[in-house]
C-alpha cells in the first residue's frame, strides 16, 4: 500500500481470518490515514500502530515528544435514511448489488486468464461497474440467460474501458470507469464496485430528520461518553470518526456541509445535551476516493 507515513498494523488474528466488518473497518480507517490530509498530523510522530479492536474500532498509537499518545478511532457506515422519503428508488438495495458484484467478480476473473487484459488490468486499482438506475433499484431477473447477458455486457464494456474505446450505453451497464489511484484491495475481485447512474447528492438540507451524515454523528456521540469510562480507554488522549460512504450507497457527498441546526457544539438526546463530542469527524468517501474533514475540536 502506497503511504505517506510509516505505520505498523496489528490485527488479533491474520488479517484474511478477520470478519468482513473488520476488515471493512480498517480499510476504511487506512484510507484517510494514509492521505495527505493527515500528513501533518503524522509527521512529527513514530513508531505509529494501527490496531483493530473493538469500542473504538480502531486504535492509533504513536510517541510525539517522548510520550505515548493514543486516538481511538470509531468507524461507521452511512445510507440515505429513507424514513422521510417514500420513493423506494432511494432506498438502498445491498441484495442487488451483492448479487451484481457476483456477476461481475465471475466475469473479472475470466478476463484474467486473457493476458493482454491481465497486463492492461494491473493499472486498474478499482473497477466501477455503473449500472442503470432502475436495475440497482428494481432489480433483475436472475435465471442463468440474464445473468450471463449481464457478464458479457461487463467484459465488453471493461475491454473498451481498458483499451480507451469509446462505450456505448448497455441494456443493464451505463459505462465502466477504472481508478488508477487509490488503495487496491489486496484480492483481486474485490477491486469490482457497483454503482448507480443516479447518485443521490445530500444537499445541505437545514434539518436534522434529513441528513444522513448528521444523524451518524448524533448517533455515535451518544454512545462515546461509554466508550471514554472504560478502563481500556483510559490512555486515549483524542477520539476520532470516521462516517464512510460505500459504494453501494449512492451517495454523492462533495462539497457536503454540516446542517446549521445539527450544531456539534448543541447536540441534544430527547432534551438532554450530548456533552462528548469527537475531536476530529471525516467523510471517507470510497467511491470518488476522497476524505473530507467535517469537524475539527479547537484546540484550547
Amino acid at each position: 500500500m502506497d503511504s505517506n507515513h510509516n505505520f505498523y498494523i496489528e490485527t488479533p488474528q491474520s488479517y484474511n481470518k478477520l470478519c468482513d466488518k473488520k476488515k471493512e473497518e480498517l480499510n476504511d480507517a487506512l484510507f484517510p490515514l494514509n492521505g495527505n490530509i493527515l500528513k501533518n498530523f503524522f509527521s512529527n510522530k513514530s513508531e505509529i500502530k494501527v490496531i483493530c479492536d473493538d469500542q473504538p474500532d480502531i486504535r492509533v498509537e504513536f510517541i510525539e515528544s517522548n510520550t505515548n499518545k493514543t486516538i481511538g478511532l470509531e468507524m461507521v457506515k452511512c445510507y440515505l435514511d429513507s424514513r422521510g422519503f417514500k420513493n423506494k428508488n432511494y432506498r438502498n438495495r445491498p441484495q442487488i448489488n451483492n448479487a451484481l458484484k457476483d456477476i461481475c467478480e465471475a466475469a473479472f476473473q475470466t478476463l484474467e486468464k486473457d493476458n493482454e487484459m491481465a497486463f492492461l488490468m494491473q493499472k486498474a486499482k478499482r473497477i466501477q461497474a455503473i449500472f442503470h438506475h432502475e436495475i440497482i433499484t428494481n432489480g433483475f431477473n436472475r435465471c442463468k440467460q440474464v445473468k450471463n447477458e449481464i457478464a458479457k455486457e461487463f467484459v465488453m464494456q471493461l475491454r473498451k474501458c481498458l483499451m480507451n474505446q469509446i462505450q456505448c450505453p448497455g441494456r443493464y451497464i451505463q459505462k465502466i470507469q477504472i481508478s488508477e489511484t487509490g488503495y487496491m484491495p489486496a484480492n483481486l475481485c474485490d477491486r469490482v464496485e457497483i454503482l448507480s447512474d443516479m447518485m443521490s447528492i445530500v444537499l445541505p438540507i437545514d434539518s436534522m430528520q434529513f441528513d444522513p451524515i448528521a444523524l451518524k454523528v448524533k448517533q455515535k456521540r451518544e454512545k462515546l461518553h461509554g466508550y471514554k469510562k472504560m478502563n481500556k480507554n483510559q490512555d486515549v488522549t483524542e477520539w476520532w470518526l470516521g462516517i464512510s460512504i460505500p459504494h453501494d450507497a449512492y451517495l454523492k457527498v462533495r462539497g457536503y456541509k454540516f446542517p446549521l441546526s445539527a450544531n456539534l457544539e448543541s447536540f441534544e438526546n430527547n432534551g438532554t445535551l450530548i456533552a462528548e463530542k469527537y475531536d476530529r469527524i471525516f467523510l471517507i468517501d470510497r467511491v470518488y476516493d476522497l476524505v473530507i474533514p467535517i469537524y475539527q475540536k479547537e484546540k484550547m
